[in-house]
């Protein structure tokens, strides 16, 4: 699974197939609302975001975007690797975190959860193994060369979603040199947190971005809204596919703009038990509910064999659809 939250933009990315901006039909379109858009654009864990909203009461727009402004930069506070004093942060440097926020805890939970269910393929504990590629190719400049064996060899045993308690008042790492990221579960936790307070707000027609997609309702009564899927290295072609949307969200991942790509095939998709990369052709783009979900399915898919992802997609209750864009991944699937 991937650690580094600098180019979520680009892995992530995601193209609005809309006839106008993100929500500029984020209320089906009546006289009394014939108003310039309120405008969120920001970060939310090193990806661009946006939210737009349409309101008679710009005034009242504001104040919610506002709302959601603080919450993500809390949420941030939470879960950020690049903030020294975020409660991930302290975990990793100490080990141990007193009294965690119950939305770390719950965060946490979540991904415990997902790892056992995946046999420990999806692993927020990764964030040592990330670290020796990361260091590697930026000590050696030579991208044809990866790790010594002996040195991943080493790292794995920091590596282990069994080797950290949780409880309400302590979370605390049980082996040495442990490091947690939450790349690839807190994108989409974040989405849906404010997926829900803009529908507390009452709004019914958004289309929202902060790192991973998701929609509140329809475009407008009958019209899904429209997404483009990132292609990626080894799609079958390079336009992207258009999805609906109907309440949805989305998350892909793929090899693409990888910090540390070589020409051997290294990349920032780490497979936390064998220490190797993802080999994946294109990208693999999952439909949920939950964008907390999409996002945790479209890492672990992409480290799968194709006979993996169907075990896993026949048990699964999270999962609306599976879209591969280069067919040698197999048939796009929906549940």
């Amino acid at each position: 699974m991937t650690t580094d939250n600098k180019n979520r933009v680009s892995r992530r990315s995601f193209l609005i197939a809309a006839s106008a901006s993100l929500a500029a039909s984020a209320f089906p379109f009546h006289a009394a609302w014939a108003t310039e858009p309120v405008r969120w654009k920001g970060t939310a864990l090193g990806a661009e975001g946006i939210i737009e909203l349409h309101h008679s009461n710009p005034a009242e727009a504001n104040y919610v975007l506002q709302k959601c402004q603080q919450e993500i930069e809390r949420l941030e506070d939470l879960f950020s690797l690049y903030r020294p004093h975020s409660a991930l942060s302290r975990l990793n440097k100490s080990g141990v975190l007193e009294n965690p926020d119950i939305q770390f805890l719950e965060l946490l939970s979540f991904a415990q959860s997902f790892s056992a269910q995946t046999d420990g393929l999806f692993d927020v504990t990764i964030q040592p193994l990330w670290r020796l590629y990361a260091d590697f190719y930026e000590r050696s400049g030579n991208r044809d060369k990866e790790p010594l064996v002996a040195d991943i060899r080493r790292v794995l045993k920091s590596v282990g979603y069994q080797n950290f308690r949780l409880s309400t008042r302590r979370i605390e790492f049980k082996v040495p040199d442990m490091a947690i990221t939450l790349n690839g579960i807190a994108q989409g936790y974040i989405t849906d947190h404010i997926k829900s307070i803009l529908q507390s707000a009452g709004y019914k027609h958004v289309l929202l971005s902060l790192g991973e997609v998701a929609a509140i309702g329809p475009k407008a009564v009958d019209r899904p809204w429209k997404v483009g899927l990132e292609a990626g290295r080894g799609a079958d072609s390079a336009s992207p596919l258009i999805i609906s949307l109907d309440n949805q969200a989305v998350a892909t991942s793929g090899t693409y703009a990888s910090p540390f790509a070589s020409q051997n095939g290294a990349n920032h998709l780490l497979n936390p038990k064998t220490g190797g990369w993802s080999t994946i052709q294109g990208s693999v783009s999952v439909v949920s509910n939950s964008a907390m979900w999409a996002d945790m399915y479209s890492t672990v898919l992409s480290l799968m064999t194709g006979k993996e992802r169907e075990r896993l997609l026949a048990s699964s209750r999270q999962v609306n659809a599976v879209y591969y864009s280069s067919r040698s991944e197999g048939n796009n699937w929906f549940g």
